[in-house]
């Protein structure tokens, strides 16, 4: 088969439905994001050795069906934002050493399950927006020096926990937005000296603590207060200054 890419996001397919792709095996890219595909749809899933991009973000998927995707060696990115997985989930995905970018946001993930990631090598990009994740899971993340973009946006995180993102020297994009974090905690930050975005909206941090942070790093845009205000509050551009 020469058809590489299938993308059925929000189409009305079900797992019978996925029974037609399993005549297709040198498939590359399969976007399910909100259809109707259950467990059962990923063994069709699983029978797919070439798959490199997955996307099942808003399916009924639990731990079970993720734990189908473990013989996918070649799976480089995957989606699984607002579904029904766990930190169990984790477990499956420890044997897919070959993933870069991994979307477990609006899930029951936590820090327990955070441990099990720390086997994935080719780790980059790791969206964890509202998860159960906190200070405690963020040592994990020390493991991951290749991580660029992060998102911990309205997660558990405090002060305690940003010196713990430290190691993570790569780092270009990170979101702490609606964490519990201050002016004091983010001075922490400044030593991520390869940061491009730095998200820190409805936080406690002050203008004056946003300002100090962005001159420590002027080739980052620092973004705070509460983005809905128009004009969104940010802080201004160093070159401008």
């Amino acid at each position: 088969s020469f058809l590489k890419s299938v993308k059925l996001t929000r189409c009305p397919i079900t797992d019978r439905g996925l029974d037609h792709l399993a005549k297709l095996p040198g498939l590359v890219s399969l976007g399910l994001d909100f259809t109707d595909v259950t467990d059962r749809g990923l063994e069709t899933v699983a029978s797919m050795p070439q798959l490199q991009e997955l996307f099942l973000a808003g399916t009924s998927v639990t731990d079970d069906g993720v734990a189908l995707l473990a013989s996918l060696q070649k799976l480089r990115r995957l989606r699984l934002a607002d579904t029904q997985i766990t930190s169990t989930a984790l477990k499956s995905l420890a044997t897919c050493s070959a993933l870069e970018d991994l979307d477990v946001s609006q899930t029951k993930i936590d820090d327990a399950g955070l441990s099990d990631l720390a086997r994935l090598p080719e780790l980059k990009r790791l969206n964890l927006y509202t998860t159960g994740v906190s200070d405690a899971g963020l040592g994990t993340l020390t493991r991951f020096p290749s991580l660029r973009w992060l998102n911990l946006d309205n997660t558990k995180v405090t002060d305690a926990g940003l010196p713990k993102l430290e190691s993570l020297t790569q780092l270009e994009f990170l979101h702490l937005g609606r964490t519990q974090i201050t002016d004091a905690g983010v001075k922490s930050l400044a030593k991520l000296t390869r940061l491009r975005t730095l998200h820190v909206t409805r936080t406690a941090v002050s203008e004056d603590g946003a300002r100090q942070l962005q001159q420590a790093l002027p080739e980052c845009q620092v973004l705070w207060g509460d983005p809905d205000q128009k004009p969104a509050r940010k802080t201004a551009s160093p070159s401008t200054e």
